[in-house]
């Protein structure tokens, strides 16, 4: 008998029929532990590759680590049968210097840091100047940076670039690989569930 596979929510808002895992059940499980579980495994940690390779933009250049986000868990207020209870909220700045808020599910997520892992050539590294400008004044309410990364790598059916998103998610410091399809999903997502997204306070304004 095939293992039984999960049933996840739409893609984006609330109302759409749900489409089934691509994945089975306990593969989801092992990924969530990989990125978010207390044992983690030696060297799966983007940042801390030994590889000496850079990323690289999508203009060629060499790419540095930009500012910390903070990865929170916020409630699906609004939930409907099918749907996820909880999304991982994300507030970046992107290239243009738009602030754009985000929600993503738990797959996508895991996809994510799964891909960071994988791919510790595309991660920016982490100086230490930068953790020293990462400070947890305002933790849990920081402005993260997305940049647009070459997948150096590449195989043939794989995307051409990544979308990097450096996040502090329970304590951790997490590298995630996102395709411009999960970008798109997630801004769209945020915006049809605007009662799930965090308040802006005005500390936070005027520190970003």
């Amino acid at each position: 008998m095939s293992e039984e596979k999960t049933t996840k929510k739409s893609d984006a808002g609330k109302g759409d029929l749900p489409r089934p895992f691509s994945i089975p059940l306990s593969e989801f499980a092992q990924r969530w532990e990989l990125a978010f579980g207390r044992n983690k495994v030696k060297g799966k940690k983007c940042h801390k590759s030994k590889e000496k390779t850079m990323a690289i933009s999508v203009t060629g250049k060499k790419v540095t680590v930009k500012r910390l986000a903070d990865m929170v868990t916020v409630d699906n207020q609004g939930r409907v049968t099918n749907a996820a209870y909880k999304y991982n909220y994300l507030r970046v700045q992107f290239k243009d210097g738009e602030e754009k808020q985000m929600l993503f599910t738990d797959n996508t997520i895991a996809n994510a840091v799964k891909r960071a892992s994988k791919n510790p050539e595309d991660c920016p590294q982490t100086t230490w100047l930068r953790d020293v400008l990462d400070t947890e004044l305002l933790d849990g309410e920081r402005l993260g940076d997305l940049q647009e990364v070459m997948n150096q790598k590449k195989l043939p059916a794989a995307a051409m670039k990544y979308n990097h998103v450096r996040a502090n998610f329970d304590g951790e410091d997490i590298h995630m690989l996102f395709t411009d399809n999960e970008i798109k999903v997630a801004l769209k997502r945020a915006e049809k569930n605007p009662e799930d997204l965090p308040k802006t306070g005005w500390l936070k304004d005027i520190l970003d």
